[in-house]
């Protein structure tokens, strides 16, 4: 059974789970996939995609990606199987983590510090 918003049928949509502090932003890096990332109740980084037949790591379910996050992720995609998500932390410093076609750098919870202090993101 398709899960769908209530509303007439041209507004109907998936519900694909999760309660976000911030909006979700979207890449792809390649045919057939999409990266979603937000932020949740409790600050940490999320992540869902779509591999061009089901959600992973399922339909209503999200990767865990650790942080205590102040801003919004902002992701790119600037090649097949490479992404860059960054996010501020509670120092308002920039940090960083990508996924290279394996895994996740520095690690699936850890993040690289890139310093500074960004005030609007």
């Amino acid at each position: 059974m398709e899960r769908q918003c209530l509303g007439p049928p041209l507004t109907r949509c998936e519900r694909i789970g999760g309660i976000f502090t911030t909006v979700p932003d979207a890449v792809s890096w390649g045919p057939n996939r999409l990266d979603v990332f937000v932020i949740g109740t409790d600050s940490q980084l999320y992540h869902k995609w779509w591999n061009g037949s089901a959600w992973g790591p399922s339909l209503t379910g999200y990767e865990a990606m650790g942080g205590i996050c102040t801003s919004p992720p902002r992701a790119v995609a600037w090649g097949p199987n490479r992404l860059d998500v960054f996010v501020t932390g509670t120092n308002s410093a920039l940090f960083h983590k990508w996924w290279n076609g394996s895994s996740w750098g520095p690690s699936l919870t850890g993040y690289e510090a890139q310093g500074g202090v960004i005030t609007a993101f």
